[in-house]
């Protein structure tokens, strides 16, 4: 069998037996979700509002008091309910539930809603994203968005400790609050693994001060989890709300096993405030993403955007993000059924970028050849 000597030129080289055609320079590669990457999943904008209301409405008490009036005295399971209906009637009266939380941020008055606003919200995607149940699984909804599973089983590496590991020159970003990505890596691991493990082989929580990078850093904070000491992460203990090992839980034993998170942050012993932000909020967990954020950029070669329609809202931390991006030569992909170039031509204006609109074969998540 012949042998093949080394050959290098440049950033390439064949190595002996078999002769394969490498790239010695690896290509960082950023992903930007926004929320129609988990559309397969969990339900955006609108959708999202209607599906609060409903899931609010099927189980709530027979005998408590229904939509639209005031509960008297609930107990902690129908308040976490009357709550999730309540801001999902709200984010329909003002068009999304960011443009309410915006309107109660604007009002000092409206503190403590605001605080019940992100404790909601926090509830739904926790209980939508455990739950079995019939109102989510009536073909329009998928237990994990496909795509992401699709597209970390192209990305992840097997390793001696037969962990799945993201290759070092990837990188994910994500606006939403809900765990699709994490459940997509769960999958594809060994089954016996908790999600304490997850977490420790998949950086995306916050919970260490000294946290300089993640492999998926969201940027509106991640839903599920709180802080023991609603005055000081430092001194705080971050946990998780419930047993995520328990697949397709009853909705019912969702809520009750959330009923003490009611009480307890009015209590001031557990905050959400941190762990869900917007876009205009500036708290210590929401500055740490973004600035990871800022670093992964400004070493990315190939961003790839996926399901992200650039609000007004975002449009500040856009700016900065894409301000990164001045320092090198930078592929865009922008993959979405409205992909226009003129969303992105605006931030790298003057920067020497190539921008590149998929509009269509959107049953995957789109991955750069240079991969």
């Amino acid at each position: 069998m012949p042998q093949y000597a080394d050959y290098q030129h440049k950033n390439l080289y064949f190595t002996r037996n078999p002769p394969y055609l490498i790239n010695k320079k690896s290509m960082n590669i950023t992903y930007l979700f926004g929320a129609g990457a988990s559309a397969k999943a969990c339900p955006i904008l609108k959708g999202q509002g209607e599906e609060m209301i409903k899931l609010s409405k099927k189980h709530i008490s027979d005998d408590f008091i229904k939509m639209g009036l005031k509960p008297i005295n609930p107990n902690a399971y129908n308040r976490i309910l009357y709550d999730i209906g309540y801001f999902g009637e709200k984010a329909l009266e003002y068009g999304t539930i960011d443009i309410y939380a915006k309107k109660l941020y604007l009002s000092d008055d409206y503190e403590n809603e605001l605080d019940r606003l992100k404790l909601s919200v926090s509830h739904f995607f926790t209980i939508w994203e455990s739950m079995d149940d019939d109102l989510k699984k009536n073909g329009k909804y998928e237990n994990i968005d496909p795509r992401y599973i699709g597209l970390l089983a192209s990305v992840l590496e097997k390793t001696p400790d037969r962990h799945p590991k993201i290759k070092d020159n990837l990188k994910f970003i994500t606006w939403n609050y809900d765990l699709q990505f994490e459940r997509a890596y769960k999958s594809l691991c060994m089954s016996h693994l908790d999600w304490d493990n997850i977490s420790k082989l998949l950086r995306f929580r916050i919970n260490d001060k000294n946290v300089d990078t993640l492999d998926i850093c969201h940027l509106n904070g991640y839903s599920g989890y709180y802080f023991t000491d609603k005055a000081n992460r430092d001194t705080g203990v971050e946990v998780d709300t419930v047993n995520r090992n328990i697949q397709n839980m009853d909705v019912q034993s969702i809520v009750k096993a959330l009923e003490f998170t009611a009480e307890s942050q009015n209590r001031s012993q557990l905050t959400f405030n941190k762990h869900i932000n917007y876009a205009w909020e500036s708290n210590e967990l929401a500055t740490t993403a973004r600035n990871i954020a800022l670093n992964i950029f400004e070493s990315t070669d190939i961003l790839v955007i996926i399901g992200y329609s650039f609000p007004p809202f975002n449009k500040e931390i856009d700016q900065l993000l894409f301000s990164k991006l001045s320092k090198r030569k930078t592929k865009i992909i922008y993959q979405d059924p409205n992909a226009s170039e003129d969303y992105i031509s605006i931030l790298v204006k003057g920067f020497d970028t190539d921008i590149y609109c998929i509009n269509d074969k959107l049953d995957h998540f789109f991955l750069p050849y240079e991969f």
